[in-house]
């Protein structure tokens, strides 16, 4: 019996500690988030057709998914940091032996205005657990508004 208990007290143990990170937090932006709108200078972008956008936040890593109505997708993988003062900085400069700089799974999703790499900054307007809006200006002075909605 103390055997079972024992196996039991293990088995607990590790399920608990497994859901978050370490200290217990995993962030306000965790989880995976849906593109509902995104304007530039105010008016309404166009996305590509019959698409969603995803912006998957864990840990520090950063996946933008761009999936079709038949869940073919296409995924990029960048950095992020949540900085002081609600700026939220992204990397895309990432390469490896198969992806040159900003190409690839690296690349910034192009298609919401940024430009294949680079570094970010972001503005967060507001964020809480079903919503979050972005803002962001491009060297040409473009400001860019992306709305989401929390979907996990």
């Amino acid at each position: 019996m103390t055997h079972t208990r024992t196996i039991l007290a293990v088995l607990l143990a590790t399920v608990a500690i497994a859901c978050t990170q370490n200290g217990g937090h995993i962030g306000r932006l965790f989880g995976s988030w849906v593109l509902e709108s995104a304007t530039c200078d105010g008016s309404e972008m166009t996305m590509p057709e019959d698409t969603e956008t995803f912006w998957s936040f864990q840990s520090d890593l950063l996946r933008v998914q761009l999936a079709d109505k038949h869940h073919t997708a296409e995924n990029y993988f960048g950095n992020f940091t949540e900085l002081p003062d609600g700026l939220l900085r992204l990397d895309f400069e990432h390469t490896d032996d198969n992806n040159p700089d900003g190409g690839g799974q690296y690349a910034a999703p192009q298609w919401m205005g940024f430009p294949a790499t680079g570094i970010f900054t972001l503005r967060i307007v507001s964020c809480d657990s079903k919503r979050m809006e972005l803002i962001w200006q491009n060297k040409e002075g473009q400001l860019f508004v992306y709305k989401f909605s929390k979907t996990w």
